[in-house]
């Protein structure tokens, strides 16, 4: 008999263990998936909300320096969103051989993604009664070896933290310098501030002091990112007094960059008929189009 209920009692145990785990499992699935509305949210908001002002006012299309930029913001956030979902499995990932790095501007990923992230930290703010103003302090010399995409991310990450630390407004200032051959991108806040526990575990993944409207990606995809551009990351905060993210990377150079292929050479097109097949609508007619467009 005693064997008997020690042998129930065991099952009863396992059984508890197993809805443990499963409980576990749904938390993280959870996280990761709020996590992943976050950041697509992020990179299609400009492609809305370009879209909607193209659909309101009409007439901008007649501009065509005006619908360009419009047109290249749309295609450019899309493309981020793409890339958002692509990496959801790489937070620590290194970087493969295979990857190709490429010369990228700072200063061009400083003004792109400041412009990009304008609805949120501007529009957004000043229709619940907020001004934030956004400084950049463009340094000279400023390239490294890396993924434009990637970058693009990781600053949009940092500016969005840094208007959430500032409820009440303020600025944020973006500044890029060389030194040696190190390139810094720095950004700074005049927010709440960390303390020494927040500071030490804020690179973690899920890891949020914002209760329900924090995920915990962001700052742990910066640090992926930095990672595979063999940055660092420093951090500077206390409470109160703002905090500073530095991501220091390698200088342009001191990197092994791709080997640009070969241009290929223009030639004569000549006329296919082609049968385009796809289960999406909308994707068979952007691969027509394209087709139509090459002739």
């Amino acid at each position: 008999d005693y064997n008997r209920r020690l042998e129930v009692a065991l099952k009863d145990l396992h059984r508890a263990q197993d809805a443990i785990r499963l409980q576990e499992r749904l938390n993280a699935l959870g996280q990761m998936t709020s996590g992943i509305a976050h950041d697509v949210n992020n990179a299609l908001a400009p492609v809305v909300g370009f879209a909607d002002l193209l659909l309101m006012d009409p007439s901008a299309l007649a501009d065509r320096e005006k619908a360009t930029e419009y047109l290249t913001t749309i295609r450019t956030a899309a493309k981020d969103a793409a890339g958002v979902v692509r990496r959801l499995k790489e937070f620590y990932r290194k970087r493969e051989e295979s990857e190709p790095l490429v010369a990228v501007e700072l200063n061009g990923v400083v003004e792109e993604t400041v412009r990009l992230t304008r609805p949120r930290w501007r529009d957004e703010a000043l229709a619940a009664g907020v001004a934030i103003e956004v400084r950049t302090e463009p340094g000279e010399r400023t390239k490294i070896a890396g993924i434009e995409q990637e970058l693009r991310e990781a600053l949009t990450n940092l500016i969005l933290n840094a208007v959430d630390a500032m409820p009440k407004g303020g600025t944020i200032r973006i500044a890029t310098a060389r030194s040696g051959d190190k390139v810094t991108l720095s950004v700074t806040d005049s927010g709440a501030g960390m303390d020494a526990e927040v500071r030490r575990r804020c690179l973690e993944p899920f890891y949020t002091t914002k209760g329900k409207a924090g995920t915990g990606m962001g700052l742990a995809m910066v640090y992926g990112i930095a990672c595979r551009h063999e940055g660092t990351i420093e951090i500077d905060s206390e409470p109160g007094q703002g905090t500073t993210f530095r991501l220091v990377f390698p200088a342009f150079g001191t990197a092994v960059l791709a080997v640009p292929t070969a241009t290929a050479q223009p030639h004569r097109p000549r006329l296919l008929r082609v049968l385009v097949a796809d289960d999406e609508p909308l994707v068979r007619e952007v691969v027509k189009s394209y087709l139509q467009l090459d002739g």
